[in-house]
């Protein structure tokens, strides 16, 4: 039986991934840590849940309280609460954009968007942090360059953000770095929920952008000829709709994908974001993986429903898993990410589907006692998770 090693904190998605690693056949070793965070009642809960399935856990203690930075080590600063969530319209389980309520021409123009609030801020941070790509074909679609057509740029909408849409026509423009070879599954999730709003999807290598923008471009103005379809009636989140735009055009996959895309630089981290938490933590299970001969390493993060931590993003975890590769005697790992491109009711999903009794785990960022605070960004994502599933969170709120 392969071994693997889970990083287990006692939260809703880490429990959820040991589940999985369990289903797989793997022979878990589960490692925990008491880092100093003002919510340690995590490490007796991800003591509770190894225990519950069995497997070999560890507690790995170091102070990271001893540099501060973040609201979760350092007392002087206070976990925000309600403020990753700004005002939106609801209709049913949707949240829709205010923006797109101004006309824009078109039948689309009064059409309702799903989007998911907390993708606000990392939509700015996009803007504000283009890749070299993005900004030469920024500069071609800007202003009405293109026919005339009215583009946008890192657009919210649903549990993503589309790198360029037209609103008028229904076209959205993705531009994919490297990261995208390891991840077609997510990209094709992607592409499939921007259809079931009418949309029709372009995708391009970033290198395609910057070695042959001439030829990029001429492909977007015939899609911008084509006249959009009214999109099919919607039936919940997330939900896989009729397609009823012409599949997207298909691309030229140029010979070697491009470099990875640049990380978020200056945006809105969080104050709940710990400075490289997933890199010390990933590291430890690294070393632990080597000691016992393990080559796999599950962790929970999440790159669809979470605050903007930049060590949640799977370029992030590809870099770490090729440093594993280089740095070790082994040098043969697998960084498992299984939940990486799912939206926490998603997860949840997945999780009750494998018997998690998420009664055992917490999120609460500032809990009191036992109880939750339910206004953290953490509580209030696991609550809507839960909402969207049609169930009550099972755990205690102040």
């Amino acid at each position: 039986m392969k071994k693997a090693v889970i990083l287990l904190s006692g939260g809703l998605d880490s429990a959820t991934i040991l589940a999985l690693a369990i289903r797989d056949g793997y022979e878990c070793h589960s490692l925990g840590f008491a880092y100093g965070q003002r919510h340690n009642h995590e490490v007796a809960k991800a003591t509770q849940i190894a225990a519950r399935y069995g497997v070999h856990h560890k507690i790995v203690t170091i102070d990271l309280s001893t540099f501060g930075g973040s609201a979760l080590t350092d007392n002087s600063l206070t976990v925000p609460k309600n403020s990753s969530f700004p005002p939106s319209f609801q209709e049913g389980n949707h949240l829709l954009s205010p923006s797109f309520q101004e006309g824009v021409g078109g039948w689309s123009g009064s059409e309702p968007r799903p989007y998911n609030s907390l993708n606000i801020s990392k939509a700015r941070d996009l803007r504000n942090n283009p890749t070299e790509a993005e900004k030469l074909l920024w500069n071609k679609l800007k202003s009405k360059q293109l026919n005339d057509h009215k583009f946008r740029r890192q657009e919210p909408l649903g549990n993503y953000i589309a790198d360029f849409i037209c609103l008028q026509k229904k076209l959205i423009i993705e531009l994919d770095g490297g990261q995208h070879a390891l991840n077609e599954d997510y990209d094709r999730v992607r592409t499939e929920f921007f259809e079931g709003y009418g949309y029709r999807v372009l995708r391009f290598w970033n290198n395609e952008v910057m070695e042959n923008l001439d030829g990029v471009l001429h492909i977007i103005a015939d899609a911008l000829i084509t006249t959009p379809q009214p999109p099919p009636e919607r039936r919940g989140r997330n939900t896989h709709l009729p397609r009823t735009s012409p599949p997207p055009l298909r691309r030229e996959i140029i010979n070697s994908p491009p470099p990875l895309r640049r990380g978020l630089g200056g945006g809105e981290i969080p104050i709940t974001y710990v400075p490289a938490r997933n890199t010390i933590f990933l590291s430890y299970a690294l070393a632990y993986a080597e000691v016992i001969s393990a080559s796999d390493i599950f962790i929970g993060v999440n790159a669809i429903d979470y605050s903007g931590y930049p060590d949640c993003r799977p370029e992030y975890i590809a870099a770490f898993e090729k440093m594993a590769n280089l740095g070790t005697k082994a040098g043969n790992f697998k960084i498992h990410t299984p939940l990486i491109n799912l939206s926490k009711a998603e997860i949840m999903k997945l999780g009750l589907a494998h018997g998690v009794d998420y009664s055992m785990t917490t999120s609460c960022y500032d809990p009191i006692g036992e109880a939750a605070c339910g206004a953290c960004d953490a509580c209030i994502l696991r609550l809507k998770g839960f909402e969207e599933n049609g169930i009550k969170d099972p755990i205690n709120y102040v």
